[in-house]
C-alpha cells in the first residue's frame, strides 16, 4: 500500500467515516510495516493536537492507557471552556472514539506486545525453486506482493502472515498478486486458513476461489484441469469464463471448471494432496520382500502411500507368494512371461514433473517389448505423448542390438545400446530432469551407477498427462502396456524375468545420489 493511501485511510478513521473493508485493509497495513505505525501514531497524537497525551510504551495496561485518556480529556476540556467548547468536544470525541476501536481490536496492545508474524518460505530438501519480483530495497520481504515463485521440484511450505499455511508440490508456478491472493499459474497446493485468513483466495486460468476460514486443495494443470476439493469449513468457487458458474462447497465437496464454464464434480484425487512438508522428495519405493494377501507393501514418502495397492496377476492359478525369489537385495519378484504382472492404483507423473525411475532387473530368455516399468494412455489407444513406459528391446529389434529405452507414446522414445546379461542382476536407472531444450541432456541413462547418454539429447515433447486419467493405465510393472487387458495372452509381450528395488522419486536425482541407489539400496537428500 503507498504512504497516500496509508494516510488517507488513518484520516478516515480519525474521522470516523472508514468502511469495514477499509478498516481491514488499514489494520493489515499496520500490522506489516513499521513506517505505517509510525505515520499511524504521528496522526493520532500529533495531527490531533492532543499534545497533553503521551505516546503509550508497550508496558503499558488497558487501564493504564484509559486512564490517561480520561485525565486527559478531563484536562483538555477545561481548557476548552476558555476558547471553544464544540472544537474540543469534537476532538475528545474523535480521539475516545479511535482509542475504542483500536483497543477493541487489540490494536495497540495485540500489535505491539506481540509482533506480526512475518511470511516464511521453507523447502523440502532436494526442492529446486526460485523467486523473482522481489525488492533489494526489502529482502526481508520474502514474497512481496508482484513477486513469483516457480518450483520445479520437490515441495515449498509458505506460511503467510495472516496464519494461512500452503503446501505446493511441484511442478508449480504462482504470483502473489495481493497481499491475501495467490494466482496458480500451474501446479498442486494445499491450504490451510484460520479464521484470521478468512477471504484468502487462489486463482487459477479458469476458477478463482474465496476462502471461508477452510481447509482445501486446489490442482491447476494448464490445458488439462481445474480443480478444488474442500476438506474442512467452504469455500466459493467461480468459474471466469463462459458460463461463470459459482457455488459453495463445503467439507467433501469437489468440483473442476469444464469448457463451458460450469461447475461439475471432480473425480475421485488419483493422489491425495500433501498437507505436511516432507523431509525427501516424495518417492515410491517397491523392495518386493513380502507378499500379504495378494500384495507387496511398499516403502517410501509419498501422499499416495497410506491408500497405495498393489495387485498381483498371474498367469496361471498358483499363489503369489510363490512369485518371491532370491533377490539383489532381500526378495525379488519373479515374472514368468506368460501374463504374469503386477498392477497399482498409483496413476504415475506427467509433464514437466521431473522424476527418477531405478530398479534392478535379471532378465530369463530373450528380452520382448514388455514394459518393466510403466504408466499413462498405450499407443493403442493414442498416437499421443501420454506414458512412461521402460523397455529392454530384443537384440534383434535395431541395427545397434540390445537398448534400453524410455517411449512416451506411438514413435516419441530415447535410448541407449546396452547389453544384459542373462541370469545376472543389472542395475538401471532413467533420470528425466523436467526439461525438452536446451545445451544439457534431459533424459539420463545409468547402467551399474554409471551415466550413458542418448545420441539425441532432447526430449521428444514431455509425456502429457491425458485429459481424462480413467483412459490411462496405472503404474505396472512387467505389462506390456500398449495391449488392451482384454487381448488374447498370447499376443500380449510380457517381461520374463525378476524384478527387484523400483524406486520411483518424484525428482531429478543427481549421479551421486544414483551412485548410492546402486551401491546401497538407499534414497538420501
Amino acid at each position: 500500500m503507498s504512504p497516500q493511501e496509508t494516510e488517507r485511510l488513518i484520516l478516515l478513521l480519525l474521522d470516523q467515516e472508514i468502511s469495514e473493508l477499509e478498516f481491514v485493509l488499514l489494520e493489515e497495513e499496520l500490522s506489516l510495516h513499521e513506517e505505517s505505525r509510525q505515520m499511524f501514531r504521528d496522526f493520532v497524537f500529533l495531527h490531533s493536537e492532543l499534545g497533553g497525551m503521551t505516546h503509550p510504551q508497550p508496558a503499558l495496561s488497558r487501564q493504564d492507557l484509559m486512564q490517561r485518556l480520561q485525565k486527559h480529556l478531563r484536562s483538555e476540556s477545561e481548557e476548552a471552556v476558555k476558547t471553544s467548547r464544540r472544537k474540543t468536544l469534537q476532538i475528545s470525541l474523535a480521539c475516545a472514539a479511535v482509542v475504542s476501536i483500536l483497543l477493541s481490536l487489540g490494536l495497540y496492545f495485540t500489535r505491539i506486545e506481540n509482533p506480526p508474524k512475518l511470511l516464511a518460505l521453507t523447502s523440502a530438501p532436494d526442492s529446486h525453486f526460485t523467486i523473482s519480483g522481489t525488492s533489494p530495497e526489502h529482502p526481508e520481504d520474502l514474497l512481496p506482493v508482484g513477486a513469483s515463485v516457480e518450483l520445479s521440484q520437490g515441495t515449498l511450505q509458505i506460511d503467510f502472515e495472516n496464519g494461512v499455511r500452503g503446501i505446493i508440490s511441484a511442478p508449480a508456478h504462482l504470483t502473489r498478486s495481493s497481499t491475501n491472493k495467490l494466482d496458480l499459474h500451474e501446479g498442486t497446493a494445499w491450504f490451510q486458513v484460520p479464521k484470521e485468513g478468512k477471504g484468502f483466495q487462489v486463482q487459477t486460468a479458469g476458477l478463482i476461489i474465496t476462502d471461508f476460514g477452510t481447509e482445501f486443495g486446489i490442482i491447476h494443470i494448464p490445458g488439462s484441469t481445474d480443480e478444488v476439493h474442500v476438506f474442512q469449513g467452504s469455500v466459493e468457487a467461480r468459474a471466469l469464463s463462459g458460463m461463470k458458474s459459482r457455488e459453495q462447497l463445503t467439507a467433501g465437496q469437489s468440483r473442476l471448471v469444464n469448457v463451458r464454464g460450469e461447475l461439475q464434480a471432480a473425480p475421485k484425487l488419483s493422489s491425495p494432496f500433501t498437507k505436511a512438508l516432507p523431509d525427501r522428495l516424495p518417492h515410491l519405493h517397491f523392495p518386493f520382500d513380502d507378499i500379504k494377501r495378494g500384495e507387496t507393501p511398499v516403502r517410501g514418502q509419498h501422499p499416495a502411500l497410506a491408500e497405495l495397492t498393489t495387485s498381483l496377476i498371474q498367469s496361471d492359478d498358483r499363489s503369489p507368494v510363490f512369485r518371491l525369489g532370491s533377490g539383489r537385495f532381500g526378495n525379488a519378484l519373479e515374472f514368468d512371461g506368460k501374463g504374469d504382472f503386477l498392477k497399482t492404483n498409483w496413476p504415475g507423473v506427467f509433464g514437466s514433473q521431473p522424476v527418477t525411475v531405478s530398479f534392478w532387473v535379471k532378465p530369463k530368455g530373450h528380452s520382448n517389448f514388455a514394459g518393466i516399468v510403466s504408466w499413462g494412455t498405450g499407443k493403442t489407444i493414442t498416437a499421443e505423448s501420454n506414458q512412461w513406459k521402460l523397455v529392454i528391446t530384443p537384440e534383434q529389434a535395431s541395427p545397434l542390438g540390445q537398448l534400453f529405452r524410455c517411449s512416451w507414446g506411438t514413435s516419441k522414445r530415447l535410448d541407449i545400446p546396452v547389453t544384459i546379461p542373462r541370469d545376472e542382476w543389472t542395475h538401471l536407472a532413467v533420470v528425466y530432469t523436467g526439461e525438452s531444450s536446451g545445451k544439457k541432456p534431459a533424459l539420463h541413462f545409468y547402467i551399474n551407477g554409471i551415466e550413458h547418454l542418448p545420441a539425441t539429447q532432447k526430449i521428444p515433447t514431455p509425456p502429457r498427462r491425458p485429459a481424462d486419467l480413467a483412459t490411462a493405465q496405472n503404474l505396472m510393472f512387467g505389462h506390456p502396456h500398449d495391449w488392451p487387458e482384454d487381448a488374447p495372452t498370447f499376443y500380449h509381450s510380457f517381461y520374463r524375468g525378476s524384478l527387484d528395488e523400483v524406486f520411483i522419486i518424484e525428482g531429478a536425482l543427481t549421479q551421486e545420489q544414483i551412485t548410492r541407489l546402486y551401491q546401497e539400496n538407499t534414497y538420501k537428500p
